[in-house]
């Protein structure tokens, strides 16, 4: 058995036919094991697209083409639109290849389909990424790789030989664990059904259930035959609300409702009266109206920003959150990271009064488990990449800190699938274009760090990806300054420009960290100082003028970033998409220019932080908004004077109402949170600092009323003065 994949070499007169007879043949096979493969032709369009429509015959095939030459049948910017889609035959005509197209692509083909790619020369002379894809497929034995211009075919495309090489990974032809109750096609998936339909027959307790899976798992499916089970068995009227990050993304959930409900009702005008039980809500407007409801389903909750679930999660009794947990399908890890410790927390809170439960569906629906396309997108797009355990690693001897050449990342897969598992297990917004940007972007600069193992065996333990915003030529300046142009990759200068005003950030250059990662069983070693040291030193010696980076800002990684030398130039006044937390853009200069520059910035960030807060930043935590104010100069402090402390004084001795006394105790907590923080401080932090309604301040802090809350601030005001 040869190790390498089939390469066809055909004359183009000839090739049509036979290329036809040879997927006919493979394609009964993949058919009977419910699998799908992988066609990759290298060449131009206008050789590869007849190819794609003799092999396919009569069926017209569903076309996604970045080529100008190939018409689409779906718009390059409505991609993800389609999922949740199902086709028997894909067509990719790529210009720029890019991986998340492919990822999304290849979940909609169902079982014994074909994805077609067209790679043309350009294509692969341009793109580092699709140099490595390609390799990558010619090493899959299952998958086939079409050349322009050669005229054999190896015995190893066969049928015969594809059956060969499957039923060598596989133990049987087929692992498709089917049940026999109508509704449900695999175990996992009829437990998911019981979990929801079990959640809303309790009444009195608030359950949140989260289903998760791989795309083609059928968690759409199950959230139908869900709810046709409990429209079906209701004793009344239900009101079962749906939504997703857009109507599309629904297509498969409503054609399996209607489907089983006719199995189960059948009668069509009773199929409708329950669909009709079945609503579609935006998101803003589940949050902003609160629409009564019995039971709330969020599929592809995963492309929802956090901050929007959370409340979702809090206000409804009964919530089913589904989603596909691969990065391309939207935030991805924001869902399984942020928003499940969320849960978890707020199960901690309310105790027996709710309870939160999860289930995993890995049996594929749409295709057999084993199916070499969806092996292959694992295995080339590094959706797989799992960070190994460390043996017996020893940080006594001396770390290895070194850049490795994108030539060597394609070559070495093994220390690629080690850095990207890296990047993909600490950052919950990685996903498969950062590949593609890591391999063919020439102003991102990977460093490794790196010690070693068991055998002598290097290990990979840290990796940071750094972006090069070098000057901008002073021919654009004006426009950036106007705010008539953005101009890529010159995020720091342009951020200091058009939010602060500080045009000479545009005379600058800057060498930004976009991600950082430490391998988790070495992390508060300070391995993470040491590895910015270094990385601090090539910036110095390449000749920038200062490190930056930008990031969603909390507790933990304020503290991390700032006793390394980065100080808080702008905060941003909306949340992360996905984190749910305020971007922060922190600089650490490395000329006198770029310190003369931080002087500035930094007394411009004091002077709008300590103004608008209230304003800019209401939810910012009480804790977070503590380490900032600790961080900035003494004339937090100095702001209070003797007639703001008299003042204070008399409140708390009775002697004046609250209201006049507010703009001095104002400034006297807000020097105490420089200093430290207190939690006893908390409705004092709501009320003055985050304006919060004094109706909502007496709930979230259990005061009986004004009297009771004018009592705890005179107290609190004289240990502020004792401050």
């Amino acid at each position: 058995m040869l190790d390498r994949l089939a390469i066809i070499f055909l004359l183009p007169n000839t090739l049509k036919k036979q290329l036809k007879a040879l997927l006919e043949a493979r394609e009964r096979l993949l058919r009977k094991l419910r699998m799908r493969q992988l066609i990759v032709l290298v060449g131009e369009p206008n050789w590869a697209y007849p190819l794609v429509a003799e092999s396919i015959g009569k069926t017209e095939p569903f076309v996604f083409s970045e080529q100008e030459s190939v018409t689409s049948t779906l718009s390059p910017k409505n991609i993800k639109q389609c999922l949740g889609s199902e086709v028997g035959s894909i067509a990719y005509f790529a210009e720029t290849f890019e991986p998340e197209t492919f990822a999304v692509l290849s979940g909609l083909i169902k079982a014994g389909g074909t994805f077609f790619l067209n790679l043309t020369p350009a294509c692969l002379e341009q793109s580092c990424f699709a140099r490595y894809f390609l390799a990558q497929a010619r090493q899959d034995k299952c998958q086939v790789v079409v050349e322009q211009h050669q005229t054999t075919i190896p015995d190893e495309a066969s049928a015969e030989h594809l059956k060969f090489v499957l039923h060598a990974r596989l133990k049987s032809e087929d692992q498709f664990t089917e049940i026999d109750d109508g509704l449900c096609l695999t175990f996992e998936q009829q437990t998911s059904v019981d979990m929801i339909v079990s959640s809303v027959q309790k009444k009195r307790q608030q359950i949140v259930t989260v289903i998760t899976a791989d795309r083609g798992r059928g968690k759409s499916t199950a959230l139908a035959i869900a709810c046709s089970r409990l429209l079906f068995s209701a004793k009344r009227q239900l009101r079962i609300g749906v939504t997703a990050p857009n109507k599309q993304s629904l297509v498969v959930f409503y054609q399996q409702l209607e489907n089983t409900l006719t199995k189960l009702i059948g009668e069509p005008v009773n199929v409708q009266q329950a669909l009709n039980q079945v609503c579609f809500y935006a998101i803003d407007d589940l949050i902003l109206n609160r629409p009564e409801l019995d039971l709330l389903c969020v599929d592809e909750a995963a492309g929802i920003p956090v901050p929007l679930l959370e409340p979702l999660a809090t206000y409804y009794k009964k919530t089913v959150f589904s989603s596909t947990v691969h990065g391309y399908e939207g935030a991805g890890r924001g869902f399984t990271v942020k928003f499940l410790n969320f849960l978890t927390v707020y199960q901690k809170q309310l105790g027996d009064k709710f309870k939160l439960q999860s289930h995993h569906l890995t049996s594929p629906i749409r295709w057999a488990t084993g199916c070499p396309l969806e092996q292959f997108s694992f295995e080339s797009l590094l959706l797989n990449a799992e960070i190994a355990p460390l043996l017996n690693v020893n940080l006594d001897k001396k770390l290895t800190f070194f850049q490795p050449s994108k030539a060597r990342l394609v070559d070495d897969k093994g220390l690629l699938k080690q850095v990207f598992a890296l990047l993909v297990n600490a950052h919950y917004q990685t996903s498969t274009s950062d590949l593609k940007l890591l391999l063919d972007n020439d102003l991102i600069d990977l460093f490794c760090l790196a010690t070693s193992g068991e055998g002598g065996k290097e290990q990979i333990i840290g990796v940071a990806l750094m972006i090069k915003e070098q000057v901008l030529p002073r021919a654009m300046h004006q426009g950036v300054i106007n705010g008539d142009r953005r101009v890529r990759d010159h995020f720091t200068a342009q951020s200091l420009v058009q939010h602060l005003g500080f045009n000479n950030a545009l005379d600058l250059s800057f060498y930004r960290v976009m991600r950082i990662a430490i391998h988790p069983e070495l992390q508060q070693r300070k391995l993470g100082q040491h590895f910015l040291a270094e990385i601090a030193v090539v910036a110095r010696n390449t000749g920038f003028d200062a490190l930056s980076t930008s990031f969603g800002v909390n507790n933990n990684l304020f503290k991390f970033w700032h006793k390394n030398g980065y100080t808080l130039a702008r905060l941003g006044s909306k949340k992360d998409h996905a984190s749910g937390e305020y971007s922060g853009l922190l600089i650490k200069p490395l000329t006198e220019e770029a310190k003369r520059l931080q002087v500035r910035f930094i007394e411009s960030f004091e002077r709008s932080f300590i103004t608008n807060i209230r304003f800019l930043w209401p939810d910012l935590s009480a804790s977070l908004m503590s380490e900032i104010l600790q961080t900035l100069s003494k004339r937090v402090v100095d702001q209070v004077t003797p007639v703001d402390e008299q003042s204070i004084l008399d409140f708390a001795q009775n002697r004046r109402q609250l209201l006049p006394c507010l703009f001095s105790l104002r400034l006297a907590l807000v020097a105490q949170l420089g200093r430290d923080f207190d939690k006893e401080l908390l409705p004092l932090v709501d009320y003055l600092l985050r304006n919060m309604a004094l109706s909502a301040v007496y709930k979230n802090h259990d005061f009986t009323g004004k009297k009771d809350f004018i009592s705890y601030c005179r107290a609190v005001s004289l240990k502020l003065l004792d401050n």
